[in-house]
């Protein structure tokens, strides 16, 4: 029977079979750096011995971050729980940033002047404004009106309007409370007893203080007028008058007296009238 030990190599033939190469204490091998991805984060972790070969950060050293990189749709879909479009966190942002954008839009059109800034009492041209069913509105011409004395002139003109979009323009020239300015309409149409006629004037802001009557010439020219109201410039002023039972028809003139007031300098200018109702009972 063979002698079992002498079959066996010993500890000092082991070490001998064994390139000297290829067996190091755990502390002599160099260190390595182990870089792996995770959640998106390229993380790298110095690390020594046995723990590069779990590839595991050493948890006694330290771990910080060297690179970011932008997480990938699989990512994005982790992130929003499972949902197949982006999140809505970027929703909000897009959101936000075309409200911005629309706002720069506005903002610049303002500046440039493509979009109207509204502005109370100014009426652009082309707005809806109320038709004028007067009977003298001046929307398609003078309707017949004359001038005479101070007057001048009479033109349909639109810088100006009570109602609808024109009114009757007339120039006058030295209007004191001696030179009298008139604006009439000959042989006018349903003009008769007790007709009442509503009529409205417009006096340019900075002008003298200036005063206007309605009147008529009946049949035998005779002349009647009504109360003088003061115009107040800068706004349209509303002078009316009815005509007396007693005056013989037919009218053969109705029209517009203005005048200045005393102690004031005279007026050279635009006056402007509007909306001349004749209204019978």
């Amino acid at each position: 029977m063979e002698d079992s030990t002498a079959a066996q190599p010993s500890e000092q033939d082991t070490d001998s079979a064994v390139p000297s190469n290829r067996v190091r204490p755990l502390a002599a091998h160099p260190r390595r750096r182990v870089r792996r991805a995770q959640d998106g984060l390229l993380v790298e972790t110095p690390v020594t011995g046995a723990t590069a070969d779990k590839e595991e950060p050493h948890r006694g050293i330290f771990d910080r971050r060297r690179a970011v990189r932008r997480p990938s749709l699989l990512q994005w879909r982790k992130w929003s729980g499972g949902k197949q479009s982006a999140p809505w966190l970027l929703w909000l942002v897009l959101a936000v940033s075309l409200i911005a954008l629309v706002a720069s839009i506005l903002d610049f059109a303002l500046i440039v002047g493509a979009l109207p800034v509204p502005v109370p009492g100014l009426r652009a041209p082309g707005d809806n404004v109320t038709l004028d069913a007067a009977t003298y509105n001046f929307e398609h011409g003078t309707d017949g009106w004359l001038a005479r004395g101070a007057a001048a002139n009479p033109v349909t003109s639109d810088l100006q309007a009570f109602a609808g979009h024109n009114s009757l323009e007339f120039q006058v020239t030295n209007l004191s409370a001696t030179t009298k300015a008139f604006v009439y309409i000959p042989l006018p149409t349903n003009a008769r007893q007790n007709s009442r006629i509503v009529a409205h004037v417009y006096v340019p802001a900075g002008a003298p203080p200036l005063v206007a009557t309605i009147y008529i010439l009946d049949k035998h020219w005779l002349w009647h007028n009504g109360l003088f109201p003061a115009l107040t410039p800068g706004q349209w002023t509303v002078v009316s008058y009815q005509i007396p039972a007693q005056v013989q028809t037919p009218i053969q003139e109705l029209g517009l007296m203005i005048l200045g007031a005393r102690g004031y300098p005279p007026y050279s200018g635009p006056l402007y009238l509007d909306s001349v109702d004749l209204q019978n009972r």
